[in-house]
C-alpha cells in the first residue's frame, strides 16, 4: 500500500520534471524514471490476479491509487514494468517463481494463472518497523483468479486491542507457537524482539518449486523454539509442510480463506 503510494508520487515529480521546463528537475528524469520501472516491476510481482494488493503488514484497499491506475498513469510518462504480468508460468515452465531478494518475497506462478506470493521478509527496517506485522512466514494465494487464502491486512490504526489483533501472528497464514507472535508488535506502531527469516532455499524445475525457508522469532521463548516452513508447488497443487522445534507446549498454523470462499466439509 505504501509502496503504490509513493510510486504515485514518483510518478507526479516525473511528469512536474517534464512539464515544468526546469532544468533542476529536469536533470533529474533519467533516474526517476528509472525508479518508476523498478517501482512497477515490484508492484507488479505483489499484486494478485485480479490487479489489486496483497495484504502484508499494514496494506489495505482504497487508501493507495490502484495499480493499474498507476501503470496508466505511468505508462503515460514512458514507464512500464519490467516484469510481464501474470498470465500463467514464464516460458514453458508449468511453474515458475521470482525471488524479490531486496524486500524478501516471493512470487510463484502455476497454471491457470495461480499465484502464491510468499513472505520471508524482515518485519521491516531495523529503524522503522512500526508499520511491519508479526506475519514471517505467512503466504496468501489466488486460485482461477480468485483469491482464497488472504492476510487480514488492517482496518485501523491506533493501540487498541483490534489494531493489536491484527498485527498479531494468529491474524496471519503462519504458525503460532505457546499462544504468542513471533515479533513482539505493541503500541499500535513499535516493535520489540522481531524474527529474523533464514537465507530461503529455493529449488526449481519446469514441473515444481519449492522455498524453504525459517525464522528465529520463538527463540525469545523459554523453550527456543524454530520455526521452519516448506512449499511445495505443482501445477495444480500445493503442499505446505511446518516443523517447528524446541521446547514448546503448542504449535498451530492458521490458514484463512477470503470471505467469499466457503468449504463443503
Amino acid at each position: 500500500m505504501y509502496h503504490a503510494i509513493l510510486l504515485g508520487d514518483m510518478c507526479d515529480l516525473l511528469n512536474l520534471a517534464e512539464c515544468s521546463g526546469l532544468s533542476a528537475l529536469k536533470e533529474r528524469v533519467s533516474g526517476w524514471r528509472e525508479v518508476v520501472n523498478r517501482g512497477l516491476t515490484w508492484l507488479t510481482a505483489m499484486s494478485h490476479p485480479d490487479g489489486r494488493i496483497a495484504f502484508f503488514n499494514d496494506a489495505a484497499f482504497d487508501i493507495a491509487p490502484e495499480p493499474d491506475a498507476i501503470k496508466a498513469y505511468a505508462a503515460s510518462l514512458g514507464c512500464k514494468a519490467k516484469l510481464v504480468s501474470s498470465q500463467g508460468p514464464r516460458g514453458d515452465r508449468k511453474v515458475s517463481l521470482r525471488w524479490l531478494e531486496n524486500s524478501g518475497y516471493c512470487r510463484v506462478e502455476m497454471s491457470d494463472g495461480d499465484v502464491a506470493l510468499l513472505d520471508m521478509a524482515r518485519i521491516g527496517p531495523d529503524y522503522l518497523p512500526g508499520h511491519g506485522h508479526a506475519d514471517t512466514l505467512s503466504f496468501e494465494l489466488s486460485l482461477s483468479g480468485r483469491r482464497v487464502f488472504v492476510n487480514s491486512g488492517t482496518s485501523r490504526y491506533g493501540e487498541d486491542a483490534e489494531r493489536q489483533r491484527q498485527r498479531g501472528t494468529a491474524a496471519h497464514n503462519t504458525v503460532v507457537v505457546d499462544g504468542e507472535s513471533s515479533s513482539e508488535v505493541w503500541g499500535g506502531f513499535r516493535v520489540a524482539r522481531r524474527a529474523f527469516p533464514s537465507t530461503p532455499f529455493i529449488a526449481e524445475s519446469d514441473e515444481s518449486a519449492v522455498v524453504v525457508a525459517s525464522h528465529d522469532g520463538y527463540k525469545r521463548l523459554q523453550g527456543k523454539a524454530i520455526h521452519r516452513r516448506r512449499w511445495t508447488f505443482t501445477p495444480r497443487s500445493l503442499v505446505i509442510h511446518d516443523l517447528v522445534t524446541g521446547n514448546f507446549e503448542s504449535a498451530e498454523a492458521r490458514f484463512y480463506l477470503h470471505p467469499d470462499i466457503g468449504i463443503d466439509r
